[in-house]
């Protein structure tokens, strides 16, 4: 991803500002530093798996969203009208759905609150994974978000979208109980991007470009498999994710299809990483403890 990355900003002509924000950058090599040191000098497993998935996800998601920048830059048509065709076509009214939602205000607010819990669930699964002992399914976690976040870069070139809030030409009066995270605020990005008007990535002033498909989407299906396994959890992050899933179309401005297809992304990642595992355990001679983990059994092995 980060070869990408290089590849992908010189051919746009774009560069990266990390000025305001580069303290945050400091946390990956800071936790890269205590992986290392926990897993060769002063052993704690849990430590040493904490701080490394902690690594992972904070390259995986960061270098992600810098991407999501340089394929903006693709300049396909906008795709609107086909996603709205296509939601006409499963029989979603959204401009109802958001009727429903600003008239019961506090109904609104709380999906407003639920929407933004995909920055919270993964520290939680993380905890979770590592406390029971499931550090297979860590590492598996962070393999099918890496995954499938590729998999819907690669998707968003092809189908980029102003979404619906812009598409029907609404205006803030319009939803005057709601503060929805992704109205408009995308729009000067992608048309920037778009228009070869934007030389410079700022790290501090980054939004979500992807409408199609919803990354949320993706996030909501990815949580509920990772923490599967944990039985007590499941009725917590399930119904969780349920409500993220309602929020989506209002605060992501998303169509209904657009959550269809990340569903379809998070499936087709969740095969990629089922095959790996697979194939790792048949190459490893701790077959049979990555299996207990990778069933969601915790692991045998000390500490």
């Amino acid at each position: 991803m980060l070869g990408t990355l290089y590849v992908s900003y010189r051919w746009a002509g774009l560069s990266l500002d990390v000025t305001h924000r580069w303290p945050v950058l400091l946390l990956i090599p800071a936790c890269l530093c205590l992986s290392f040191y926990y897993r060769y000098y002063r052993i704690d497993r849990y430590i040493s798996a904490g701080t490394e998935f902690s690594a992972q996800l904070l390259i995986i998601l960061l270098t992600g969203t810098l991407l999501s920048f340089a394929a903006a830059t693709a300049d396909f048509p906008y795709r609107d009208d086909i996603l709205f065709h296509l939601d006409q076509e499963l029989g979603f009214d959204w401009r109802a759905y958001l009727d429903f939602f600003n008239t019961h205000y506090i109904v609104g607010r709380t999906i407003h609150f639920i929407y933004f819990t995909i920055h919270v669930q993964p520290v939680l699964i993380g905890i979770a994974l590592l406390w029971t002992r499931r550090f297979v399914r860590l590492q598996q976690f962070v393999l099918t978000v890496a995954i499938a976040l590729c998999l819907t870069i690669a998707i968003f070139i092809l189908t980029p979208a102003v979404a619906n809030y812009a598409h029907l030409g609404l205006q803030r009066a319009d939803f005057g109980n709601l503060a929805p995270s992704c109205a408009f605020e995308h729009i000067r990005h992608l048309e920037s991007l778009r228009r070869g008007t934007t030389h410079v990535v700022k790290l501090d002033d980054l939004e979500g470009l992807i409408i199609f498909p919803s990354f949320h989407a993706v996030a909501a299906v990815l949580f509920c498999w990772a923490i599967w396994p944990v039985r007590r959890l499941r009725w917590f992050f399930g119904p969780i994710n349920l409500l993220m899933l309602v929020a989506t179309p209002v605060d992501g401005a998303h169509y209904a299809v657009d959550l269809l297809g990340g569903a379809a992304v998070a499936g087709v990642a969740i095969a990629l990483t089922t095959y790996m595992t697979r194939v790792v355990c048949a190459r490893s001679i701790a077959q049979p403890v990555i299996l207990n983990e990778a069933q969601g059994l915790p692991s045998s092995r000390p500490a």
